[in-house]
């Protein structure tokens, strides 16, 4: 059996490292969460009792005063923020205190040490939760403390939290996050800013922005082909144009990263350019979104970790995968082949109130698991309690039974002509408005996309053509022409019309549709789906 790697084990059993340069401020008072809301970037009502979530302080123009992870106690708010934004976190905030029940003091944290993954998340309600936060970072659920208890976690690999904090979007204040920068031009739009929630300092001004083109520059990932030297701090061109800045380099599974602020232009995800630093070098690189690496859904997780637990099982490693199983439960206590397994493990080795246990918790998480019945019989039965296992057979039966009826949707049948009737209506009204106007570029690139999906792929490129000659800048008929092109075999044509299209989605801010086509310039095979074009 192959040997995990080192991010393998952080993210299926966990990890321990120090958490130096990071401080303490408690905002408590009876209005602590209606002013707290009114300021920070994050939906905090949205926050539940002992959760956290990353968030920011603007000024009135939008632009970064601070950064920090905040975190709801029941009685107060405590902000995680780097060391050097303290003193002016706190006076910001309390200078805009008016008439409002709130303070807001530094506490003291002592050394702090940053867990993360499953074992992190199995240990964290042990500790005192006065001396502990548990949060989201690194693209990892774990868990900050100053508290001073032994915790069995082994190291994190140091040569992981660069590559793991670029591709998480996590905000390093003074290298892709300064102070007075537009906050529309950094991860954080992606991290710590709710577009959903009411004004707050500086909203305005960040919605103005992110509703037209977005910041001429904003945080972005570069995926590089070839060897470089560092270059953090250089700026770079593109085709003779300003490209943007790098802010940060890391390495990764055999190839290089750059978080870099990148012109609009150039943001297309997955786009290859040419880029030119300020000393000369040139590179190439792979255009991609931050953040690029988010924490796993619970239930993925544990699936994963349940997968390596078997694998380890396999090995005569028992032991091992009896822990990466309790690590399963703790990060999806509802993930029933993690019961299972276990509880099999601990009838095996005669442990069977152990195993009862854990099919107990099964069979209550679902009460028709047949195998959680199933084995509790078995372990009655072991225990000599037959009549308890003559109750979990019959149970296990009914379970069975009840899992071989398939419901009908009675309604199946119907669905596909009822699309197809509102596709002929659709085509009828569209040939209608055509008639009367032939050059209506929306009523052709509609029946472009009807023709489209019939296959008629080359009466379909025509209204394309003629859409585009009623608007060059209707972008999305660009990349529903190059997949027509595809369709009747012009495949340079296709590719010339989807480059084009590049071109006029990225000037116009139609960014959606650039990614769309440059998916399909990578992978010139596939198909594209009417809903695409559409979006």
């Amino acid at each position: 059996m192959a040997s995990p790697s080192p991010f393998d084990r952080l993210r299926l059993e966990g990890g321990l490292c120090p958490f130096p340069g990071w401080g303490l401020l408690r905002v408590s008072g009876g209005d602590r969460e209606r002013f707290l809301h009114s300021q920070l970037t994050s939906d905090l009502r949205a926050l539940g009792d002992g959760d956290s979530q990353l968030s920011a302080l603007l000024d009135v123009s939008g632009r970064l005063q601070s950064v920090f992870f905040l975190h709801r106690r029941p009685d107060s708010f405590l902000l995680l923020a780097p060391e050097e934004l303290l003193s002016a976190t706190q006076e910001a905030l309390e200078t805009r205190i008016i008439a409002d029940d709130v303070a807001i003091e530094m506490v003291g944290g002592g050394d702090m040490r940053l867990a993360l993954g499953p074992l992190a998340l199995e240990v964290l309600p042990r500790l005192p939760h006065e001396r502990s936060i548990p949060l989201t970072i690194y693209a990892q659920r774990g868990f900050v403390t100053w508290d001073d208890t032994a915790l069995s976690i082994p190291p994190v690999e140091a040569s992981l939290l660069e590559p793991l904090g670029l591709l998480s979007g996590l905000p390093r204040w003074g290298v892709n996050v300064r102070e007075g920068q537009l906050v529309n031009e950094t991860v954080l739009m992606s991290t710590a800013v709710s577009r959903d929630k009411g004004c707050y300092l500086g909203q305005e001004t960040v919605a103005k922005i992110d509703t037209r083109r977005g910041a001429a520059y904003a945080s972005m990932l570069l995926r590089v082909a070839n060897s470089i030297a560092d270059p953090a701090g250089q700026d770079f061109e593109v085709a003779g144009r300003r490209g943007g800045r790098v802010l940060a380099a890391a390495e990764w599974q055999g190839e290089t990263l750059l978080e870099v602020l990148l012109f609009r232009d150039f943001r297309v995800p997955g786009r290859l350019l040419v880029c030119t630093l300020d000393d000369g070098a040139v590179l190439e690189a792979r255009v991609g979104e931050l953040p690029a690496l988010h924490p796993p859904e619970p239930a993925d997780l544990a699936a994963e970790i349940w997968r390596s637990a078997v694998a380890r099982f396999a090995a005569d490693d028992e032991d091992a995968a009896i822990a990466l199983l309790e690590a399963a439960i703790v990060v999806c206590p509802e993930f029933g082949d993690a019961y299972e397994s276990l509880g099999v493990i601990r009838g095996r080795r005669g442990e069977l109130d152990l195993g009862i246990e854990l099919m107990q918790r099964l069979a209550d998480a679902d009460p028709h698991s047949v195998m959680a019945h199933a084995n509790l019989s078995r372990f009655y039965a072991q225990l000599g309690r037959i009549e308890e296992a003559e109750d979990e057979l019959q149970l296990a039966s009914a379970a069975a039974v009840r899992g071989r009826r398939k419901p009908i949707d009675h309604d199946e049948s119907a669905r596909p002509e009822g699309e197809e009737a509102e596709r002929v209506r659709r085509e009828a009204l569209l040939r209608r408005v055509l008639e009367v106007d032939p050059d209506d570029a929306v009523a052709n690139f509609g029946l472009g996309e009807i023709l489209l999906e019939k296959g008629s792929h080359e009466e379909a490129a025509a209204h394309f053509e003629r859409a585009i000659a009623s608007d060059p800048s209707h972008s999305a008929a660009y990349l529903a022409l190059g997949v027509a092109l595809k369709g009747v075999g012009r495949h340079a044509a296709a590719d010339q019309t989807w480059r084009r299209g590049i071109e006029i989605a990225a000037g116009h801010g139609d960014l959606g549709v650039a990614e769309a086509i440059q998916t399909r310039l990578n992978a010139p095979d596939c198909g594209v789906s009417s809903g695409e074009l559409a979006g």
